[in-house]
Parts: structure tokens; sequence; C-alpha cells
């Protein structure tokens, strides 16, 4: 299912968590779409509903996983080749988004 082993002692809720881009609302209209309980063990879903569920994130074009990585890639070298402010704090390795550089943000810098 999308490249991911889902978790089978997880419920269905917390197991596709673990595909990059399924957010809990995300998740909620999937399962409220396809009538699934969100408390559900993966280990007892059978395997047809667990395609049905690969084929409705595929079927509503949702960007997810390596899809979903390779946009977000696109979009940070577009903003580096136009050189805009967010696109050099991505250059020089500092916190795009107005965070505190003074005291914080040592994860984000490589001094």
């Amino acid at each position: 299912m999308l490249n991911i082993e889902l978790n089978k002692k997880k419920t269905i809720f917390f197991a596709l968590k673990s595909i990059f881009g399924c957010k809990n609302w995300r998740i909620t209209r999937i399962c409220n779409q396809l009538n699934i309980g969100k408390n559900l063990m993966v280990e007892y879903i059978e395997t047809d509903l667990l395609i049905e569920i690969s084929q409705h994130i595929e079927k509503q074009d949702l960007q997810v996983g390596n899809n979903m990585k390779e946009q977000q890639r696109k979009d940070i070298t577009r903003l580096k080749t136009i050189n805009c402010y967010r696109g050099l704090r991505h250059k020089l390795n500092l916190p795009a988004r107005g965070q505190r550089t003074r005291t914080n943000a040592t994860s984000k810098s490589k001094f």
C-alpha cells in the first residue's frame, strides 16, 4: 500500500499516520468516505479493504508519500532559483518562517 507496510498492532487511524502526508483530517475524511471505523485494528482488516483504501487515495489524486516529498523538493528548488527571501534562507540553512535565530534554531544551523 503506497510502498508502506502498515503496523499490524495499531489502529487504522494511527497506522495511516505512518504514510508521509497523511494527517488527522485527511485520515478522518478517508475513513468517513469509506465507512471504516478509525478504531479498527489493522490486523483484523481484510486485504481487500486495505487495497480499497490505497485505491481511494490514488483515485482522489491525494499527494502523499514520495509524490509529496518530490513536490516539496521542487518548490524549495524553485524558491532558491528565483532568489526570494525564503529561498535565500533555505540556501543558508536558516529558519525560513520567521523563527527566532538568536538562541534557538541550533538544530537548523550547522555552525
